[in-house]
């Protein structure tokens, strides 16, 4: 199954909790209806103490004004906690380490484990065509566990407990952060942020019922009688009904995420090419006495989202209250000749053990298969072809050992001093603005220096001499290690940066196409920092504004290969027909009535349409990219800002042809 058809997949599986969500409501409001009738009818016969044929009678009676008033009720208060908690879990996966007292790792961090596990997690992010996430740290808790939030590949994190992060070697944690990448790849981080919003919104009512129940004890003498006996039994009804809602809210919750876990597994092998070392992490977590277990108030409401279950079970991982598999089965599905015997382990022996005094290297043929996938990197002026479009969409969204490799030796190839820079802001700043820069001075180019603040000049100097010794390849990869430095700005500071930026593109008055890669790059990597709304609407079909959407775009990309406007005609011609339109009906736009803002807004479009009408659209694009039979490096920038924005990762060296 293809990265598209596991993100429908997915999306299919939202719509599934939906209805599981309304059938739920219903039951709710219908125990609520006979509840709430039950009470009235044997307050209406004098006393609470009346006999059942009052309350039997009360129950039977229908009063369709009385269900309408109930159903109200009740969906206001599920919808409204649920709204709640989905307008705050979209700000991003920073809600979720909040919630659990995570701490934001330093990028510039060069403390061994930190800088370890960072290293870890820039080369599946550059492998897998993803921007790269900040890493949160659970301090203290030594239990062995990890998680993926978010709500887009644009705005996840990953977390790891102290005692991960200390106590696995560098093959296991790859396992680990290799499980959680599945996650962020599959399209499973929306549907668990759905499942935390749905099961709050079931939560709240059972609150509403212990504020009411409260409530009606401190009523004091003025309230006596019928009133006070009314409200308590509404509130132990909303108690009951509210608690049963989740209860059974939860039950599907841990179904789901137990299906999602073997196959996370098994793609984070496919990522590593190490079944050991997943299996080792595994093994460690049963021989630890803490195992998993994460320690916060907020565990059971995201115990779905961690690698392994975080909470001590007391009927055990094999029971329905588990919210992953039992690890004896997923050590099993790697290892078919586990004995089911977990060694005993300490923490003081857990963190010995995951003591390295570097991190191994890769495998000979892993490296060799590594520097031969860079070698067919697109340069300048090549004329790499592109034969098979959708051999290329099949590489989407995947992550492999060989990607690995690659993006490894990319990192290695890159100049030390420019990695350092993007550790941190202002050096991530002055790298970002060096690129926009080019090879300009202060003096050929002094308007456009004059927009940058003083306290980043010698940085942006510095950056500019270090991108001279840089290739082409490495820019966009750069940008994307940039973005967790950049993610520890205030608003302030991120709405400030990304004015300078906007005003050195504007300063020569035009837009080239990797200025306008790199602005919306930027932009949709700060769209959390900056509370930048993200409109998503369900498109699945090609309507008229997706369409326009469509040509603004692969016009954008015609003109990108070639200054020959017959030649960019053809291009955008072919891309259209590959859309599935009759060629001669859309016409080409001018290159210079393309705004790069309508360009922007044109990909903005693009958020909530279905995956099968971006795969489309990409893949369309990549009929227009071949067309000539050759590739630029300006074709491929233009080509992943697409992906990135349209929030499908495509790998850094995946238009190079596939791996072998």
């Amino acid at each position: 199954m293809d990265f598209f058809a596991r993100q429908e997949s997915a999306r299919r599986r939202t719509w599934w909790l939906v209805a599981l969500f309304f059938l739920a409501l219903a039951g709710l409001i219908l125990s609520a209806y006979v509840t709430l009738m039950a009470v009235v009818g044997t307050a209406a016969a004098g006393s609470l103490e009346a006999g059942p044929e009052a309350v039997g009678a009360a129950v039977q009676r229908w009063d369709p004004g009385m269900l309408a008033g109930v159903a109200a009720v009740i969906s206001l208060i599920v919808f409204g906690g649920t709204a709640f908690k989905l307008s705050q879990l979209r700000q991003g996966g920073t809600v979720v380490a909040d919630m659990l007292g995570g701490r934001r790792i330093n990028p510039a961090t060069t403390q061994f484990h930190e800088r370890r596990l960072l290293n870890v997690v820039e080369e599946m992010a550059l492998a897998a065509g993803v921007p790269v996430p900040p890493v949160y740290l659970l301090p203290g808790q030594m239990g062995i566990n990890a998680f993926a939030a978010g709500d887009s590949i644009n705005d996840a994190v990953v977390g790891i407990t102290e005692g991960a992060m200390r106590g696995l070697k560098r093959e296991e944690l790859q396992g680990v952060i290799g499980h959680e990448f599945s996650h962020i790849l599959n399209g499973d981080m929306r549907l668990n942020i759905r499942l935390i919003g749905i099961l709050h919104g079931l939560l709240v009512l059972a609150l509403v019922g212990r504020l009411m129940f409260r409530l009606s004890g401190r009523g004091g003498n003025s309230k006596k009688g019928g009133g006070t006996l009314l409200m308590v039994a509404l509130g132990l009804a909303l108690i009951i009904i509210g608690y049963a809602g989740y209860f059974f809210g939860g039950l599907i919750k841990r179904a789901v995420s137990r299906q999602r876990e073997y196959l996370a597994d098994a793609s984070a092998v496919q990522f590593t090419r190490n079944p050991p070392g997943l299996a080792n992490a595994l093994k460690k977590i049963g021989g630890l006495a803490s195992g998993a277990q994460v320690k916060s108030a907020n565990t059971e409401e995201v115990s779905h989202l961690f690698f392994a279950d975080g909470i001590q079970r007391l009927f055990g991982s094999g029971s329905l209250f588990a919210t992953h598999p039992p690890l004896e089965r997923r050590i099993r599905a790697l290892e078919p000749n586990f004995d089911g015997q977990f060694p005993s382990l300490s923490v003081d022996a857990l963190l010995l053990s995951g003591e390295e005094s570097a991190p191994p290297s890769a495998s000979k043929q892993s490296e060799a298969k590594g520097r031969a996938f860079i070698e067919r990197m697109v340069m300048p002026g090549s004329v790499e072809a592109i034969h098979n479009p959708q051999s290329i969409l099949q590489q989407v969204g995947v992550l492999n050992a060989v990607g690995m490799a690659a993006a490894d030796q990319l990192l290695a190839s890159m100049p030390p001093g420019l990695v350092d820079m993007t550790k941190e802001p202002i050096g991530a700043q002055a790298v970002i603005l060096a690129m926009v820069l080019g090879e300009s001075d202060q003096e050929s180019s002094p308007f456009a220096w004059t927009w940058l603040p003083p306290f980043l000049n010698n940085a942006v100097d510095r950056a500019v001499g270090l991108l001279q010794q840089a290739g082409p390849e490495h820019r966009l990869p750069l940008v994307e290690l940039a973005l967790p430095a950049l993610r520890e700005m205030s608003r302030d500071q991120a709405v400030r940066f990304m004015e300078t930026l906007e005003e050195i593109i504007k300063a020569d008055n035009r837009v080239d196409l990797f200025e306008f890669a790199v602005r919306e790059i930027i932009r949709v990597g700060l769209r959390e920092t900056m509370g930048l709304p993200v409109t998503r609407i369900a498109v699945t079909s090609m309507t008229r504004e997706v369409l326009d959407a469509a040509v603004v775009l692969l016009s954008l990309l015609a003109h990108s290969g070639t200054e020959q406007l017959g030649t960019a005609e053809a291009a955008f011609q072919a891309a259209m027909v590959a859309l599935g339109e009759a060629a001669g009906v859309h016409s080409l736009k001018p290159f210079d009535l393309l705004s790069m803002d309508d360009a922007a807004d044109a990909l903005q479009r693009f958020l909530g349409v279905s995956m099968n009408l971006r795969r489309d659209v990409l893949a369309a694009a990549l009929v227009c990219l071949q067309h000539d039979r050759a590739v630029t490096i300006n074709e491929l920038e233009l080509f992943r800002t697409l992906a990135t924005v349209m929030e499908v990762p495509v790998p850094p060296l995946a238009l190079s042809g596939p791996a072998n």
